[in-house]
């Protein structure tokens, strides 16, 4: 299935005025693509939304319960977000319906002084900017060849032109590359895809849904590689996997995609992020979630995630933090004491000992796992 081109919210919003757009709610579901952007006529959505387009409102004759109902739709239908614009007859956006983004974790921008019109024709603009890149970088029949192979459909012709191009043996193997981010405006993918060319003598580089992937072979030193992407393009953040045949590909792209929702919970950083760095961390993409649940999960642990979340959110930031209780409170924004008397109250919910090793790692163990479940990671 060829990959549909997308633009990054965050692209179209830098091409129009500053004056013209204000968040009202950000978000935090993780989908800033958009693959169309579309003037709601009506309030039916679920008659034509689809997952990625951006939708341009006036709220015009909306009640109450029909703007809820549309906030809800949008997110359910993976909607990228939600602009409001203001007119004669909307002075403000309600504060009902930033309060049911907010709740939703819908994107809502308030529009004003511009029309509907240039917003789609900023769009449009970064759109075939961005197909004329990719037809320029991409071969086509090379990234056919990809896509079959991570669907697992290992294609004999479609293999050997792997190999061909990668210069591999029989038993030779790959190692994925995958950005963090899915979408790129057209100077900053072009830039990419020369880095790769540049630095990495033999790769073959395509898109499996929306994912930028590069695949280099097993002798492919990727120190200058790292250097002069994180140096040019300093947003950038890569993924890589360990190195595996042609023939594993999709085994290997399940675990790259519950590779970025970890990377994404855990707000980790690093510019180039190693599968085989991760430590610990790679049971979480190793097993199955299956068996994961069955070995950690406990029913006291799920109840205090479901029915106590402030506390099972400062556990875990207790964690995430190397159990430094002072580091802890700065990222929950509370008092080093509060964070402590919380903590008392998970040892006596628990029946824990936090001092005590075993049942620590059991808790960051367990905890992260959890937290990963909640943000969709599956195995």
């Amino acid at each position: 299935m060829e990959a549909l081109w997308m633009v990054l919210l965050e692209s179209l919003l830098s091409e129009l005025p500053d004056d013209c757009f204000q968040w009202l709610n950000k978000g935090n579901n993780g989908t800033n693509d958009v693959t169309e952007v579309m003037v709601m006529a009506t309030p039916d959505i679920n008659n034509w939304i689809v997952p990625g387009e951006l939708v341009l409102t006036s709220l015009f004759g909306l009640s109450d319960a029909e703007q809820e109902s549309l906030v809800t739709g949008l997110r359910r239908n993976r909607s990228t977000g939600l602009i409001v614009k203001k007119n004669d007859y909307l002075a403000d956006v309600p504060k009902q319906v930033i309060e049911y983004s907010k709740k939703n974790d819908l994107p809502l921008l308030e529009l004003r002084n511009i029309t509907y019109r240039e917003v789609i024709k900023k769009f449009d603009h970064l759109k075939s900017l961005d197909l004329a890149s990719r037809e320029k970088f991409v071969d086509p029949q090379l990234e056919k060849d990809i896509q079959e192979t991570f669907r697992g459909e290992n294609n004999p012709e479609g293999l050997y032109r792997l190999r061909q191009r990668l210069k591999l043996s029989v038993s030779g193997k790959v190692r994925v590359i995958m950005t963090q981010q899915k979408d790129f405006p057209g100077e900053e993918f072009k830039q990419l895809v020369n880095a790769s060319e540049t630095f990495i003598v033999n790769c073959a580089i395509g898109f499996i849904d929306h994912n930028l992937v590069i695949l280099a072979n097993d002798r492919s030193e990727l120190q200058e590689f790292k250097h002069n992407v994180s140096e040019k393009l300093p947003k950038c953040q890569l993924l890589s996997s360990s190195l595996t045949s042609l023939k594993e590909l999709h085994e290997v792209y399940r675990q790259m995609m519950n590779m970025r929702k970890l990377v994404n919970t855990d707000h980790l950083k690093a510019p180039f992020i190693s599968i085989d760095s991760l430590g610990v961390d790679k049971l979480f993409i190793s097993q199955s979630s299956r068996f994961l649940e069955k070995v950690l999960v406990n029913s006291q642990l799920k109840l205090l995630q479901t029915q106590q979340p402030v506390l099972f959110e400062s556990l875990r930031a207790y964690f995430l933090t190397n159990q430094n209780i002072t580091q802890a409170a700065k990222r929950l924004f509370i008092h080093p004491k509060s964070l402590a008397y919380r903590l008392h109250k998970v040892e006596q919910i628990l029946d824990v000992n936090l001092n005590d090793a075993d049942q620590s790692l059991y808790l960051n163990l367990t905890t992260k796992f959890l937290a990963l479940r909640r943000a969709g990671f599956y195995v």
